[in-house]
């Protein structure tokens, strides 16, 4: 393949370079503030800048920006679109760091609306090309990835390996935060293959890791991986114990951002609430399906919002959960799922 050299920009384009810095920044502080809207304009104004100095890598940092700023507004189709360009932009200048970068976003973009096979297939070439240019960090996300992927697949094995590989080499570089992401993953792929004492231990590794961080909203997916396995083998005091950590959390005002699977961490409280004949079951149910309603009302394209709902495992269990349910009352407020405890 001809690699296309990234031209030069064109003459008297300082001014207009600084004017694409500019807007580029303006996008991301009001990113910041939680106007996706806003700052898709300016950051189109950007995108519009570069391409009229030339600056290819600007404009790939643009249409990747623009991608993310539509997957924040649930517009799928837009975000793929963007990416395309951007992995074409890569290719023709010859930008592997980036092409990484655009091919995991495809990854995700895919992932998340349960498209599996596709979003696999994307992160194993982002990690062949980390592996290409030494991106060492890169890939251990990656793999974390890819871990998940093969967890939602049911390939726990796969995922397994996956995790242990990552977890190994951020422990070498001293990444805390992200080793906790990987002790999670090993311990849903361990349960998985029946590596009962295994898994409970990666769980416990990492409830502590997020602790001595100060990260309590994170330590809630290692709490309900931790409840899945304990009301699995029997144990429903044991469940309902993380559970109720994870209710205590929520009523403190406390957050499940930045978790992988939120909708599967209320899926999990309400399974050993209902397990153990709580009360607070059906609330719980009832905030989980309207936290799931309302991310899918977001997505612009029904094939794709079908494919969020019944693709996604944890998805699928809790629209199955409701549609079971004799009855379940008025919904809990979609915009307080995350803030009230259920």
């Amino acid at each position: 393949m001809t690699l296309v050299r990234q031209p030069a920009m064109l003459p008297n384009s300082r001014a207009r370079q600084v004017e694409a810095k500019s807007l580029e920044r303006l996008g991301f502080i009001v990113t910041r503030q939680g106007n996706t809207a806003g700052a898709h304009e300016y950051t189109n104004q950007a995108l519009c800048v570069y391409r009229e100095i030339g600056d290819r890598r600007g404009e790939i940092q643009m249409l990747n920006s623009l991608g993310i700023d539509c997957s924040n507004l649930g517009d799928y189709v837009g975000e793929r679109a963007y990416y395309e360009q951007a992995l074409g932009l890569c290719r023709a200048i010859g930008d592997r760091l980036s092409e990484s970068q655009v091919i995991g976003n495809l990854g995700f973009n895919c992932a998340i609306l349960g498209e599996y096979a596709k979003a696999r297939e994307f992160y194993e070439q982002d990690l062949k090309i980390c592996r290409e240019v030494g991106a060492r960090r890169a890939e251990q996300i990656t793999a974390l990835n890819v871990g998940n992927i093969c967890g939602a697949l049911g390939d726990y094995a796969g995922a397994r390996g996956y995790f242990e590989q990552a977890l190994s080499n951020f422990r070498d570089i001293g990444d805390r935060r992200m080793e906790g992401y990987a002790l999670t993953g090993l311990g849903n792929a361990l349960a998985g293959l029946g590596s009962v004492l295994e898994a409970v231990d990666a769980f416990e590794q990492a409830i502590t890791l997020r602790r001595d961080l100060g990260e309590h909203h994170l330590a809630t997916e290692s709490l309900a991986g931790l409840a899945r396995l304990r009301l699995a083998q029997g144990d429903q005091a044991g469940a309902l114990e993380c559970v109720e950590t994870i209710l205590a959390h929520l009523a403190g005002g406390g957050s499940l951002d930045d978790t992988e699977e939120p909708l599967r961490i209320y899926l999990t409280c309400y399974q050993v609430l209902e397990a153990v004949g709580d009360p607070r079951a059906l609330p719980t149910l009832q905030a989980a399906h309207a936290l799931l309603q309302e991310r899918a009302a977001v997505i612009r394209d029904e094939a794709q919002r079908e494919s969020y709902l019944n693709n996604v495992p944890w998805h699928r269990e809790i629209e199955e959960a409701v549609t079971s349910s004799i009855r379940l009352g008025p919904p809990a407020s979609p915009a307080a799922a995350d803030r009230q405890r259920p």
